[in-house]
């Protein structure tokens, strides 16, 4: 059963993946599905290993409630 999603992302970020979508040949929905699958598809999360990179840069980025105040 396909369920609607709302995302927020980069303005950027969604130009580029739709010229990437449209280049291949596939929807951007199904973009997104394919990318939430391969990132899923591991039996545990934990089999994930993160580059040192990844790991520096764990917990640098603020999110939205983050930066807000109140």
């Amino acid at each position: 059963m396909d369920t609607k999603l709302t995302l927020v992302i980069d303005k950027e970020v969604i130009e580029m993946a739709k010229q990437y979508a449209t280049t291949n040949k596939i929807s951007l929905s199904s973009l997104v599905e394919n990318y939430l699958k391969t990132l899923t598809a591991a039996k545990e999360f934990s089999e994930f290993e993160l580059s040192e990179t990844v790991r520096e840069l764990h917990g640098s980025l603020k999110t939205d409630s983050e930066s807000q105040p109140g």
